[in-house]
């Protein structure tokens, strides 16, 4: 079945979180929570890192599918978080091609990095296409110091070094690449400011 409007409507992001000031991987967890029907979905821990989401992924989703580059922690998360719903995947996410039109949910926690603007939009357009119609991406950023600064042309330069985001910036890729329904929210972490960012590659329904 596909991810219709009103399944995507029902997630609320916008809506003020308990603690504005918390852990932002935990407002990533309450957010993935709203998803209806989440047992049914297959979902991507895009950059699984030490895989930390990857098990709680696992326990409120019917399939998981762990990417990271790194070979040796990739061995070790499988070993420390093996179970009968995880696949563990060696791939760059600027090559997400195996997983066409797979996921019903992508996650990319702190993970949407690269050395220039072109890089960044090569994986949001990777991620875009590892959805299924109606797939959503869930993803958090370091943010920029500035809430509002205005998209110009310096944006789209191929190039350009690739530092914190901004909320209008990082609307204009993400729906340059083709994704709808974009929702961006800055938060509070400890670390520092980060942006919770939802996007929905739309269904036909």
């Amino acid at each position: 079945m596909l991810w219709g409007p009103n399944h995507w409507d029902s997630i609320r992001p916008d809506d003020p979180p308990p603690d504005d000031t918390g852990d932002t991987t935990d407002i990533l967890r309450s957010t993935l929570l709203q998803i209806p029907r989440r047992e049914t979905k297959t979902v991507a821990d895009l950059g699984c890192g030490e895989a930390s989401l990857t098990r709680f992924l696992a326990a409120h989703f019917l399939k998981v599918t762990a990417v990271d580059f790194a070979p040796e922690t990739l061995f070790r998360n499988r070993s420390e978080s093996a179970g009968p719903n995880v696949t563990f995947r060696r791939r760059d996410l600027s090559d997400l091609t195996p997983f066409r039109s797979c996921f019903h949910v992508a996650v990319a926690a702190r993970s949407i990095a690269g050395s220039s603007t072109s890089d960044v939009d090569r994986i949001l357009s990777q991620i875009w296409g590892s959805l299924v119609e109606g797939g959503v991406l869930m993803a958090t950023l370091p943010a920029g110091m500035e809430r509002d600064r205005p998209v110009s042309l310096a944006v789209a330069a191929p190039h350009r070094p690739r530092g914190p985001f901004h909320e209008m910036e990082l609307q204009f890729r993400l729906l340059r690449v083709g994704f709808q329904g974009v929702r961006i929210r800055r938060l509070e972490d400890p670390d520092g400011s980060m942006l919770l960012a939802l996007a929905v590659r739309r269904g036909l329904n």
